[in-house]
């Protein structure tokens, strides 16, 4: 079944065709493992902070200084990448988010030390990983078809993201969450396998050079990177930390399973959704797909604030994925089409993308610690939900000339 699947992702018409039947199964089960593993504990770290003991306004300042650090690590990623390629690169990034699980699953013995270890190495890890898989997947890319194979790509992760959080919830509520954390090392492990020994699809050993990038035709991309930073960690961290706190509660383990089971559903809801945009790419239609969801995301951060049960926030949960593929399917589009027009400069374009999305992180979430550090820590996290929904205007402006508004 795999194989045949496969085979249509590599026929004459796909997206990848430029890649073989071996080095994209390879990519696929890499990337499928590594967010499986990652999805199994990722939306509950806050989480299982905030039960020993941190308040929310110490876990932002956690995040201020996380981002920060990934920040500097885009742009050494960037280098990493020249030099070793990117498959390399994926194998670095694998390899260096195993200390980060192991860590973080010592806290009971280690305490803040294991803390600053599993977002130090994390931050390594997840930049690295994500500058890697653009350029490799913006470079062996064919114009033709984009929007079906990006339909199937997202589609792909979405299984895995899908799948993971029910799993982790439930073996933190039977076990503990220090035990999952051992899970996701092991299976980071074997998504790692599949990229050993694997040859580079580019050029490696490629100088990195900032001079001559034309910032007066990129400048609004980076623009909107960190408006999107911001967007991005509302949906990871920010929003599952609020329901925790203040719809479930956060006494004992069942909040876990709870969080994962409401995850798990409404990522699978977005599986026909994602296949039905992939269309409306192709069918020219991702101007209006991206702007619907701008606008379909921008009203449910507004109405988030007055979510006050289980029920609503797995309904709210459900809409956000309706709005997230909408705009990021035409979006991850748009980015993958930029460095095909200033040649020379993909990887120092993405590894600037990735600093200005973590810059608008770390701004918005220090400016998040201000608010719980005033109103405290419920009314603090809705006011940053009516903050995040301000932020969609820098995305009606934002230089991709795919994504452009018609005057």
């Amino acid at each position: 079944m795999f194989r045949r699947i496969s085979s249509l992702l590599m026929s004459t018409k796909s997206y990848w065709r430029t890649a073989s039947f071996a080095e994209m199964a390879q990519l696929y089960a890499s990337r499928f493992i590594r967010i499986v593993a990652q999805g199994l504990i990722g939306s509950f770290v806050l989480i299982i902070l905030y039960q020993k003991g941190y308040p929310v306004i110490d876990l932002f300042l956690i995040l201020v200084v996380y981002y920060a650090f990934r920040v500097l690590m885009s742009i050494l990623s960037a280098y990493i990448v020249a030099w070793f390629g990117p498959k390399r690169t994926m194998l670095l990034s694998n390899l260096t988010a195993i200390p980060a699980f192991v860590s973080l699953s010592m806290i009971e013995i280690y305490g803040f030390e294991s803390v600053v270890g599993f977002f130090a190495f994390e931050a390594v890890s997840l930049s690295l990983l994500l500058i890697s898989t653009d350029v490799q997947f913006s470079s062996i890319k064919n114009i033709n078809a984009a929007g079906r194979e990006l339909a199937w790509m997202r589609t792909a992760e979405r299984i895995a993201a899908g799948i993971s959080p029910a799993i982790g919830g439930i073996l933190a509520y039977r076990f503990t969450p220090e035990s999952v954390m051992w899970i996701a090392a092991l299976l980071i492990v074997v998504s790692a396998m599949p990229l050993f020994g694997t040859a580079e699809s580019i050029q490696n050993h490629q100088r990195i050079v900032f001079r001559g990038l034309p910032w007066k035709k990129l400048w609004r991309q980076f623009r909107m990177a960190a408006a999107n930073g911001g967007d991005i960690t509302i949906n990871s961290s920010i929003w599952p930390l609020f329901i925790a706190i203040a719809i479930f509660g956060t006494q004992d383990s069942r909040v876990y399973m709870e969080l994962g089971f409401m995850f798990s559903l409404s990522v699978f809801a977005s599986l026909i959704i994602s296949r039905i945009y992939g269309v409306l790419i192709d069918s020219k239609k991702g101007r209006e797909l991206f702007f619907f969801g701008v606008g379909t995301s921008a009203l449910i951060h507004v109405l988030r604030p007055f979510v006050s049960t289980p029920l609503g926030a797995g309904a709210m949960n459900v809409a956000n994925e309706v709005g997230l593929s909408a705009y990021a399917m035409p979006f991850i589009r748009a980015q993958y089409d930029v460095p095909d027009s200033v040649p020379g400069y993909r990887v120092v374009y993405f590894a600037l993308l990735a600093a200005f999305q973590y810059l608008g992180a770390m701004l918005f979430i220090a400016f998040g610690a201000l608010l719980v550090w005033k109103f405290g820590e419920v009314n603090g996290m809705q006011l940053m939900f009516i903050a995040a929904a301000l932020m969609y205007l820098f995305y009606l402006n934002n230089g991709f000339p795919s994504l452009r508004v018609r005057r």
